[in-house]
C-alpha cells in the first residue's frame, strides 16, 4: 500500500513537466505511469477509492518512499474540481508543490497551448477567457489545499527560479520531503511550446498566402494580451496576489513594464 503522495498541482505553463522529470530522478520517488492522470479531479474515478488510484504506480515497497504525479488540472478551479477534496477523503499524507509564474506570461503561454489543442474557442484578441484568468489567481487555487491539509503540506516555487536554477530547486524539494542527496542531471525545458506554435503556424501560413511573417504577427495577436487586457488582469488579481506575496514570499509580477504585452504585437 502506498502511504505518501507528492503532487505537482500546477500552475499550468509554469514548468511543471520539467520539475516532474527532475523530481522523478530520485530512486526513492516512484513516478506515475502517466504524467497527468487527472484522477483526483474526476469524482467518478476517485470515488472508486485509494486502491484504484494506487494502480497508477509501479510501487516497490522496499525502495520507494513517495509516489509522484503531476496534473495541472488540480489547480484549475472552478473549471476543474480541486483535488483537495479527494486527497482529504483518502486519509493518507499528501504533499503539494505549486509553481507560480508571472500571470501575463502564463496566460500568453496557456493561450498558445490551448489554441493549438482546441481548448479555448477563440484567440485572446476576441476576449479573455475567464477561466484562464482564474488559473493565475494562485491564492484562490491554493485555498482548498490549505483548508484540507494545512500550509505545511504545500511548497510554493517560483517559475523564474526553476528556469534559472533547476537542479537547486529540485534538491530543495527533495530536502523538503526528507530525502537524501541523489545523482541529478538537467533535463532541459519540457513542453516548452514549440510544438504548439508550429501547429498553429501550419494553419495560419496558408491563410496568408504563404507569408510567414504575416502569419507570425497574427499568431502574436492570438496569444498576447493587449495593454487594456493586461491592465485588467493586474487590476482583478492585484489584491489576491499581494496577499499571496505576503503569505508565501513570492512576487509573481515581472519587473518589466506592463505595456510589454502590447509592444509584442507592434
Amino acid at each position: 500500500m502506498i502511504d505518501r503522495f507528492l503532487l505537482v498541482i500546477g500552475a499550468m505553463k509554469a514548468g511543471t513537466t520539467t520539475l516532474y522529470e527532475l523530481l522523478a530522478q530520485h530512486p526513492r520517488i516512484a513516478p506515475c505511469r502517466e504524467k497527468e492522470p487527472e484522477f483526483l479531479c474526476d469524482p467518478k474515478r476517485w470515488h472508486a477509492g485509494l486502491a484504484e488510484y494506487e494502480k497508477l504506480w509501479q510501487w516497490r515497497p522496499g525502495q520507494h518512499l513517495w509516489a509522484l504525479e503531476a496534473s495541472t488540472s488540480y489547480a484549475k478551479f472552478p473549471a476543474k474540481p480541486s483535488a483537495a477534496l479527494a486527497t482529504w477523503r483518502f486519509g493518507v499524507p499528501f504533499r503539494f508543490v505549486y509553481v507560480v509564474r508571472d500571470p501575463l506570461d502564463r496566460i500568453r503561454s496557456e493561450y498558445l497551448h490551448s489554441l493549438a489543442e482546441g481548448w479555448v474557442p477563440a484567440p485572446i484578441d476576441r476576449g479573455l477567457a475567464p477561466h484562464v484568468l482564474l488559473h493565475s489567481n494562485y491564492r484562490l487555487q491554493l485555498a482548498p489545499y490549505i483548508a484540507a491539509h494545512g500550509r505545511e503540506s504545500i511548497l510554493v516555487l517560483s517559475y523564474d527560479e526553476l528556469v534559472q536554477h533547476p537542479l537547486a530547486v529540485t534538491r530543495r524539494v527533495w530536502s523538503w520531503l526528507g530525502l537524501e542527496e541523489a545523482p541529478l542531471v538537467e533535463v532541459g525545458r519540457c513542453n516548452a511550446g514549440d510544438t504548439h506554435r508550429q501547429k498553429l503556424m501550419a494553419k495560419l501560413v496558408p491563410q496568408f498566402g504563404g507569408d510567414v511573417d504575416a502569419a507570425k504577427r497574427e499568431l502574436e495577436r492570438w496569444i498576447t494580451p493587449s495593454a487594456e487586457q493586461a491592465a485588467t488582469v493586474r487590476s482583478l488579481l492585484a489584491t489576491d496576489l499581494e496577499l499571496f506575496r505576503e503569505e508565501w514570499g513570492i512576487d509573481v509580477w515581472s519587473k518589466r513594464d506592463t505595456r510589454r504585452a502590447a509592444a509584442a504585437v507592434a
